[in-house]
């Protein structure tokens, strides 16, 4: 017996137009304006050529900023070389903002390492990385649009989104408590420019996932090899389903009184993605958090089917029909999917029905 289910949810739906717009959808065309700018205008930056009144506001509220627009903007303007460095800025936004193509292996993805020593960090630090931790706090921006907590809670609230995406393991935070959990830059705002306000860049993740295990890792390129990766791309219209398999390492010396790692393997398949999955275990070392959670799991989950099948009064075989029939129903709530895949595992090996047994 194995399971099937899928980690990555849905895509938002369409939200009502009453509401405030998205943050980051303001932000990423303004952004792409701004580039506009820097790589057609050869005068000197003139804050009139900003459609938009409520950007104007802010960047005249905020001299950082502006300094670092018209800093870019000059170099441009000015570099020996200019038609090759607005090429190559116009270039990273078009394909940096690609994010499905380039998870897809496709495209020519640009790091800041790629673009010229003098603006390099001014475009990281004062301009991308500026936009999501700063821009949302000023005054000109809050009057206007929604507050990142209200974007989190819609996000979760219309993908019916209740679980980490990424390792289905932990619960999110939902619209009713305090704070939120953190959007990962699925392509990272510290290696690649023009993404860090890309909305679907930008994914609710857990604690462990984002900062235990993929913090500021190059979901792109084999850090050995260089090669590109394929990656699973979280807003795919049609998502495969995963397979998670338990075996148990050696029968022979399995002792379910003493758990340890070793004593099972685990196995995460998605027919026909087998690169992506490499890429989603190496990330987020999906495989071996399995392992430790079924192990952490272990002693309570088959107390749990130890009191439940004395109370049923049902035949083993049957108990464990039902059993998987009530975990598959809702596979993402309370890892029933390790349930699943662990009681399968016992009773193949022939093991589960001594654990059922009264003390």
């Amino acid at each position: 017996m194995h399971q099937s289910f899928q980690i990555i949810h849905k895509t938002p739906v369409n939200r009502n137009n009453e509401t405030k717009p998205f943050p980051l959808e303001w932000l990423h065309q303004h952004l792409e304006e701004i580039v506009g700018i820097w790589c057609n205008q050869d005068a000197e930056f003139n804050i009139n050529w900003i459609q938009d009144e409520t950007l104007k506001s802010i960047i005249r509220q905020n001299h950082g900023f502006k300094s670092c627009l018209i800093k870019i903007h000059d170099y441009c303007r000015n570099a020996q070389n200019k038609i090759e460095v607005r090429n190559q800025l116009k270039q990273a936004f078009e394909e940096n903002t690609q994010i499905q193509n380039l998870c897809d292996g496709h495209g020519n993805p640009i790091k800041y390492e790629d673009l010229p020593a003098d603006i390099r960090n001014i475009l990281k630090n004062g301009i991308c990385n500026y936009l999501y931790d700063n821009l949302r706090k000023t005054t000109a921006y809050t009057d206007n649009y929604e507050s990142f907590k209200s974007y989190f809670d819609t996000i979760i609230r219309e993908s019916e989104m209740k679980v980490c995406p990424f390792c289905g393991l932990h619960d999110l935070k939902s619209e009713y408590e305090q704070g939120r959990d953190a959007f990962d830059h699925y392509l990272p705002k510290s290696i690649y420019p023009f993404v860090s306000i890309k909305a679907n860049n930008l994914f609710p993740i857990c604690h462990e996932c984002n900062s235990d295990e993929k913090k500021t890792k190059d979901i792109l390129f084999n850090i050995e090899t260089q090669q590109r990766r394929h990656v699973f791309y979280p807003l795919a219209i049609n998502h495969p389903s995963v397979e998670v398999m338990i075996d148990i390492a050696n029968i022979r010396t399995f002792d379910a009184s003493h758990i340890s790692k070793s004593e099972f393997a685990i196995q995460v398949n998605v027919a026909g993605y087998e690169h992506q999955v490499n890429t989603w275990n190496w990330v987020f070392d999906i495989e071996n958090r399995y392992a430790s959670w079924t192990c952490k799991k272990f002693e309570r989950w088959t107390r749990s089917w130890r009191k439940d099948y004395q109370k049923s009064g049902k035949e083993l075989n049957q108990y464990v029909i039902d059993k998987l029939d009530c975990f598959d129903d809702d596979r993402l709530l309370d890892q029933q999917f390790l349930k699943y895949a662990l009681l399968s595992c016992l009773y193949q090996h022939d093991i589960l029905a001594d654990l059922l047994q009264p003390n």
